[in-house]
């Protein structure tokens, strides 16, 4: 297909204002690469900049414009916060374009012409928020191509990746033909092209890795890695070029930090780290650790400029310049609390808390104004409240204890139709700093509120610059029956009432379907109840952030990483990361942390401490927050820590979270033995977190084992529904066959397949995820599903696991491959991750350990949805076995199989053994011996299929006993 010239940029802007006028009013051109031309643009619908980039001609022809708009669509579906999303695209008059936001701020590239080079440490800092972006687009299938300082841009102080639309589509055009080879047209830029691309070979996510590294190398050294006079020269040193070191360029680079880079920029992919993340981790943990000296060593270089003889003379510039620094508002309003309004009249009943979050969203990061999180506030309030309103006095007296400088009362009064806000911003000692007051319709209270928070700015402004607009609020909607809803769903979410919260948070967004905050906290409180794969809790968060577009950036990048974790995306918790470390005061950031790394840690697994922190840091935001207690409830009732059990049991206890209080009570009196209990937690909650919990607790207890299985089996006969008692017993099949105890398990495994024949693929199967069964055994099975439909994804899944359990790569390989190629009708989400990681293990059984341990480590980061699953286990549980296997990674293995199995009871009786092997190939024999001795006992009544096993344990334990004697 052959697409008219565009011809000269007059041309080419008359004829794109003319084709897109019904959507864009395009204002002029920006910019021009070797790619594309940019347009500015105004989003006639959503009344914003927006930025169109029109591709050259000569690319366009060679593209095509049906491929071209399918490969966009595909790269419009990355959502992450560091990365500029594609808003729209098509085809017009010969045009072919893509939308994306208008950036405000600067390139990379514009900053280093201005500043020649960066510090270390704000350099690896760009770099890490490149890196997740680049992460996230690996994990979805998608190399950018073209990594460089024009493509990072700088925006609000943080870094985000810009033109995945041309990678994409370039990428699938090279793949398909030869075309552009012709047109003389680079795909990638030389200076900062890997080996592999220069050269036209295959690339994947290492050739961004190598790109990076380029880039922070200029950031730091001010010069590109490889320069050359001549093309052809460059490509030269790029292919067979000693590899170049910063500390040869700048002398205070850390050690770590240089050895990174030279790793990421070796010419053979396999030799660089296995992922971006990794060589990200590898340079932030190197800056960091010099940033404070390398902070000291600026500060001491600007005070020497100043310096003068006179001691007495630096001590006043000192005082002037740097103690006390301007400021553009009066004093005291710097930090504000702000709290709960009183309220009158029927139209505007219940608000008086919502003014909180409104205002708070307001004003806060207005200039130099921090409003106090309205958590910490509410939770103050509410202690001195005792039923009724306090006055001025108890208002400061909580501004006080959150630290405050003032504190921000008011009124709402409705009569009628209309209404009048009133605010007063009041210092610690009294003294009014502003007074504010609005009128208008009742059913305008958010409009309202903006105008207020302005007039209170107007009050305290004292800079000569112009009053910065109010940020607007998270809570954008103009219905009053909805921002009631969402006022109500918020007061039931924080204290666990999850159906209350749920039917709240519909309330609001039937009220209001573009509610974007309402459609997140209702896709969370599915999840609370148990539905976070649920369709609909899938399509809350992605309304929420399909109709964020007007939200702040701050609430936006929630919303965002928010989808991500609905997903499955562990790079949920790079963005939160990197986000608490922007507002360390931000509980829903701390929380959605917390919670992303708690759900991926079958994949990505941490010790309890890792997990916990995150949620123990909103508890000290917000002590009453019920929904941050509740996982870490779970790892102290499984860890034993009766001190962590009382601490988060109070939480429960002062949010009057009754239900939760009811169930962490019944898991601390089945730990403690007590049958009734756990007989009554399995009828009423079924497999549920803590439940799973108390049992694992109990299992590892001696002498307990048997008499828990007895309480399972017992609550399950009969007396609750059978969709319950199918999962329930489902659980105890898998207990069983991990104990090794297959007859049972089978018999079980037949009554859940007889409730619910759905379930067939699911239960009495988990000695295969395990690795449980014997070569024989494997091939029986192999011989079976050779007669299975062959478009089952589960049976090439089983096939591939058991074809790498005999050593076939070559097998499994086919099998893994044959998988992902079926449709998604026939393939679940939840199967992704698993298959990736599977691929990766096949290549190791076909003896390439190194790139096969990459391509595994990699599909960890694969979204499959939230939740472990068998399948998820047991690929998790072989790479496990092939790291402990290795010197170099062993202790990663051994972390694998502590901490990503520790509350899988069916899985934990076999890592014991594993771990048992591991440690004393480590030489630890006490930690060897506890682990055999804990795999033994679990596994006293396995079948005498088993007796293998059961033999090697117990040959172990008399090993190193007979070793322990001798030293």
């Amino acid at each position: 297909m052959s697409l008219p010239s565009i011809g000269h940029m007059s041309d080419t802007l008359e004829r794109l204002r003319a084709a897109v006028q019904h959507a864009y009013d395009v204002d002029r051109q920006i910019g021009e690469g070797g790619m594309a031309t940019v347009f500015v643009a105004e989003d006639r619908k959503h009344h914003r900049k927006v930025a169109i980039k029109v591709l050259r001609p000569e690319l366009a022809a060679s593209l095509g414009t049906d491929r071209f708009l399918r490969e966009i669509e595909l790269a419009a579906g990355l959502q992450h916060p560091h990365i500029v999303p594609v808003y729209d695209s098509g085809s017009a008059d010969g045009c072919l374009y893509y939308v994306m936001p208008y950036v405000e701020g600067e390139s990379l590239r514009d900053l280093l012409r201005r500043e020649g080079r960066l510090p270390t440490e704000r350099a690896a800092t760009i770099m890490r928020e490149a890196a997740s972006a680049l992460a996230y687009a690996h994990s979805h299938g998608i190399v950018h191509r073209d990594v460089k300082p024009e493509n990072i841009m700088l925006s609000g102080g943080h870094a985000v990746v810009a033109d995945f639309g041309i990678a994409r589509a370039i990428d699938a055009s090279r793949s398909a033909d030869a075309a552009l080879t012709g047109t003389g047209m680079a795909i990638g830029t030389p200076a900062y092209m890997s080996p592999e691309q220069a050269t036209a070979d295959v690339v994947d996510a290492r050739s961004d890795q190598y790109s990076l590294a380029c880039v922070f190398f200029e950031m730091v050294t001010g010069s590109q890695p490889f320069t050359a006079p001549t093309m052809q020269a460059l490509l030269t040193k790029v292919l067979t070029g000693a590899r170049p070191r910063l500390s040869s360029v700048v002398h205070d680079v850390p050690a770590d930090v240089d050895a990174a880079v030279q790793r990421a920029l070796q010419q053979e992919p396999e030799k660089r780290f296995p992922t971006i993340l990794d060589f990200a981790d590898a340079l932030t943990s190197g800056s960091s650790g010099a940033a404070a000296a390398t902070r000291e060593s600026r500060r001491w270089k600007r005070l020497a400029v100043v310096l003068p003889v006179v001691v007495a003379a630096a001590a006043a510039i000192w005082v002037i310049f740097i103690a006390a620094p301007s400021t553009n508002i009066v004093s005291g309003a710097e930090t504000i609390a702000i709290v709960p309004f009183t309220t009158s009249g029927a139209a505007v009943e219940g608000l008086g808390e919502g003014m909180v979050d409104l205002l708070g969203g307001s004003l806060d990061g207005v200039g130099e104004i921090r409003t106090i999180p309205s958590r910490q506030v509410m939770r103050e309030w509410q202690r001195r409240a005792d039923g009724g309103q306090p006055g001025l006095d108890g208002a400061i007296a909580v501004a006080r204890s959150v630290k405050a400088a003032s504190v921000l009362t008011g009124s709402v009064v409705a009569s009628g139709n209309s209404a009048r806000l009133t605010a007063e911003l009041y210092d610690l000692q009294g003294k009014q700093l502003a007074r504010a007051q609005v009128d208008g319709p009742a059913d305008s209270i958010l409009n309202l509120a903006d105008q207020l928070a302005v007039g209170v700015l107007r009050n305290i402004w004292k800079s000569r610059e112009p009053l910065p607009s109010a940020n607007s609020s998270g809570i954008t909607s103009a219905s009053m029956p909805a921002i009631r809803a969402y006022l109500d769903g918020e007061r039931f979410h924080r204290r666990g009432e999850w159906d209350s919260a749920q039917v709240a948070f519909e309330r609001a967004v039937g009220a209001d379907s573009t509610f974007a905050l309402a459609w997140y906290k209702l896709a969370n409180t599915m999840g609370w109840i148990g539905a976070y794969n649920n369709p609909r809790a899938g399509i809350a968060s992605a309304n929420a952030v399909r109709y964020s577009a007007a939200l702040p950036e701050r609430v936006r990048s929630i919303l965002v990483a928010y989808q991500m974790f609905q997903r499955g995306d562990v790079a949920a918790s790079d963005s939160m990361r990197a986000y608490t470390a922007r507002h360390p005061q931000d509980a829903d950031g701390w929380y959605l942390l917390g919670e992303s790394q708690y759900h991926t840690k079958h994949m990505i697994p941490r010790p309890r401490d890792d997990l916990t922190a995150p949620f123990d840091r909103v508890l000290e935001i917000d002590s009453s927050l019920t929904p941050a207690a509740i996982h870490p409830f779970e790892m102290a009732l499984l860890a034993g820590d009766s001190a962590a059990q009382r601490r988060y049991m109070t939480v429960f206890d002062r949010a009057g979270a009754a239900d939760e209080l009811r169930r962490a009570r019944a898991g601390l009196l089945a730990v403690q033995g007590v049958d009734s209990a756990l007989r009554q937690m399995i009828s009423r909650y079924g497999p549920s977190g803590v439940v799973m919990s108390a049992i694992a607790r109990r299992m590892m207890a001696p002498e307990a084992t048997a008499a828990t299985l007895g309480v399972m089996l017992d609550s399950l006969s009969s007396g609750i529904p059978e969709p319950q008692r199918a999962n329930g017993l489902a659980a105890l099949s898998a207990l069983y066959d991990g104990l090794g105890q297959i007859r049972v398990a089978k018999a079980i495994a037949d009554t859940v397949t007889q409730i619910n024949p759905a379930m067939r693929e699911m239960a009495g199967t988990l000695r295969i995820y395990a690795g449980l069964l014997s070569d024989p055994q494997r091939q029986t099975f192999m011989t079976g599903l050779a007669r299975a439909p062959a478009n089952n994804a589960f049976v090439a899944f089983i096939r591939a696991l058991m074809a790498v359990d005999m050593g076939d790569g070559t097998t499994a390989a086919a099998e893994v491959a044959r998988a992902q190629a079926m449709p998604d009708s026939a393939r679940p989400a939840f199967l992704s991750g698993p298959l990736a990681v599977l691929g990766g293990l096949a290549i190791v059984a076909q003896g390439d350990t190194a790139r096969g341990l990459a391509r595994a480590e990699a599909g960890l980061r694969v979204p499959s949805g939230i939740g472990v699953t068998p399948f998820s286990n047991a690929v998790s549980l072989r790479l496990a076995m092939i790291q402990v296997a290795r010197p170099t990674t062993r202790e990663a293995g051994i972390r694998r199989l502590r901490d990503g199995f520790s509350d899988q009871v069916g899985f934990l009786p076999i890592t014991q053994l594993y771990l048992g092997r591991a440690h004393e190939a480590a030489g630890r024999p006490a930690e060897a011996t506890a682990a055999y001795g804990q795999f033994l006992r679990l596994w006293e009544r396995a079948d005498t299929a088993y007796a293998t096993r059961v033999a090697e344990a117990r040959d172990a334990l008399v090993r190193l006993t007979a070793e322990g004697a001798s030293r």
